[in-house]
């Protein structure tokens, strides 16, 4: 164990691939800010501190390649992982294109993927090289040498990388406890997320290897999060996330994230926070494209206070980005929510009124306000838990009606549904003349358990209002006080809808599932159901990316 917890030290035991593997390197690209290429033998090789350059490792069976701009001794150090292959028009290999980084305040790394030499179809190698020679705890090693000859700690190292070099940069970091770690749409479990890419990448290093036999064998080389368990300090994450791609992997590595950080022991150090951070985001690039250069900078300066101190950051004369606004930020200026209230008022008069564009919407919204339809399959589900003739149902934040069907297998079910907005709900469905099957009542999510003080529900239902409400985890705490011991809260809606919405009229918070929790958030912070809530006994969650549900079962 070498020191400050790098897990592959000067000593490192690499075994030879059985392969034959060229052992040569294209140097880089034109804009490189040296042209000669400096070899070694070994990991241990000192870098130019004074005018950087293109390295090559020529000793082992897999091509090592770095590309380094320094700014200066003392100053923190950015390691840029690559998400793909970069190759010249003529197919030899150069360096990932990333000229944004070399005009930052601090020392840049950039390494080449050795793996992608395994064959010219491998485009994403995801630091893996073969079953018998790993490469991305050489590349640790690397780092740490580097570290060292700038003088600085672990803690003023961050690692860089978008997709497949966001993955590699999670396992990287995972070598450096107090490292920081700044990924935009990071794969997190290669076996899941990347299984076509993988294939060219195991046929030729991992030959004879099921995905079964990889999981078990190798699992913190292909799932970031087993690798970030066998740190004892957590790193500080922020990661940028495309509110548009399908992020339910990423769920699942942010839920074993936020776990690991609250295992860990407490930090003594102010790094801003719990130094675990979300972006999401939506942007003019498809969701599977990384977030525009000029942005890094950006967002490496707004957590500089991670890994550099004030004299470093002075020493590297920073300038801040922010004088001019970016088409990423999403945090408009939010209104009160009580002031906010008549714009839900004014949607739903053009609803009742049928002045709504859409005359799908009006009709069925008179079909529902009738209760000409049927009760939702979710709900159905859970009433055949229960005994439906006596079950009681409370619908929160139901607008004009409840969305429950009335009548379920012949029997009438006995629902009570409110809304802080009942009032004026009611006074339009009496201006235009329509009488609903079950009448709202005034009621706001936040104050149940003083509504309802001798009364309690074995279902509470919520569908696509969370969003809405003014304080969206006192109302589902307090969903669940109004609710009987082993009884339900069931949650419905649009996936991430504040955002979606700009954050106009009420919908100012966004709701999505977690791996069995459910998280609410925006721009003002995040909060995980599991660490939140009193008296939850199981979250069961499920959905894609338009659409959730979430089912809180409450303590007997």
């Amino acid at each position: 164990m070498a020191a400050d917890g790098l897990r592959c030290g000067r000593n490192c035991n690499v075994v030879p691939s059985k392969r034959p593997m060229s052992k040569t390197i294209t140097a880089p690209s034109a804009k490189a800010p040296h042209q000669d290429v400096f070899s070694s033998s070994e990991f241990d090789f000192d870098f130019d501190l004074e005018q950087g350059g293109t390295y090559e490792v020529t000793s082992q069976p897999l091509p090592y390649g770095f590309l380094f701009s320094p700014k200066g001794k003392g100053l923190p150090l950015i390691v840029l992982s690559p998400h793909g292959a970069d190759r010249t028009a003529e197919g030899s290999r150069g360096f990932l294109r990333a000229d944004w980084l070399r005009k930052l305040p601090y020392n840049t790394l950039v390494w080449q993927d050795p793996t992608a030499a395994l064959g010219d179809m491998v485009q994403s190698g995801f630091g893996l090289g073969t079953a018998e020679h790993w490469t991305l705890p050489n590349i640790a090693h690397v780092v740490a040498n580097l570290r060292d000859q700038l003088g600085i700690a672990n803690e003023n190292i961050v690692f860089v990388g978008f997709g497949g070099g966001g993955f590699t940069s999670l396992v990287l970091v995972s070598h450096f406890p107090g490292a920081s770690c700044f990924v935009n749409n990071p794969n997190t479990d290669l076996l899941k997320e990347r299984r076509g890419a993988l294939s060219k990448v195991l046929g030729l290093g991992y030959p004879d290897l099921s995905l079964v036999d990889l999981a078990r064998t190798f699992p913190e080389r292909f799932i970031a999060i087993e690798a970030l368990k066998a740190n004892p300090t957590p790193p500080r994450l922020y990661c940028l996330q495309n509110a548009r791609q399908d992020v339910r992997q990423f769920r699942a590595f942010m839920t074993g994230m936020i776990g690991i950080k609250a295992k860990a022991p407490p930090s003594t150090e102010d790094h801003g926070g719990d130094g675990l951070i979300v972006d999401y985001y939506v942007d003019d690039q498809t969701s599977n494209k990384a977030v525009k250069p000029e942005l890094w900078a950006h967002h490496l300066e707004r957590i500089a206070d991670w890994f550099a101190t004030p004299q470093m950051r002075a020493a590297s004369r920073l300038t801040s980005p922010r004088t001019a606004p970016l088409a990423i930020e999403q945090s408009p200026v939010r209104g009160s929510w009580h002031a906010l209230l008549p714009t839900e008022v004014a949607y739903w008069e053009t609803v009742i009124s049928g002045r709504h564009g859409k005359p799908e919407t009006v009709k069925k919204f008179r079909e529902r306000a009738a209760g000409h339809y049927p009760v939702p399959p979710s709900v159905v589900t859970l009433l055949q838990r229960l005994d439906i003739v006596r079950a009681r149902l409370l619908d929160v934040g139901a607008g004009p009606h409840t969305t429950i069907g009335p009548v379920l297998y012949g029997t009438r079910l006995n629902i009570v549904a409110v809304d802080p907005l009942a009032e004026p709900y009611n006074e339009l469905l009496d201006k235009y003349g329509i009488e609903p099957a079950i009448r709202t009542v005034k009621g706001e999510a936040e104050t149940l358990s003083q509504q309802f003080t001798d009364e309690r529900f074995d279902l509470v239902y919520c569908r696509n209002a969370l969003d809405h409400m003014r304080a969206p985890w006192t109302a589902l705490q307090q969903m669940l006080d109004v609710c009987t011991p082993g009884g339900m809260v069931h949650i419905e809606g649009s996936v991430n809808e504040g955002l979606k919405q700009g954050y106009g009229g009420l919908h100012q918070w966004n709701v999505m599932p977690a791996e069995r929790d459910l998280i609410i958030w925006n721009d003002e912070g995040a909060k995980l159901a599991s660490r939140t809530l009193t008296g939850v006994a199981q979250i069961r969650t499920a959905g894609k990316d338009a659409w959730f549900s979430a089912t809180l079962i409450k303590e007997l």
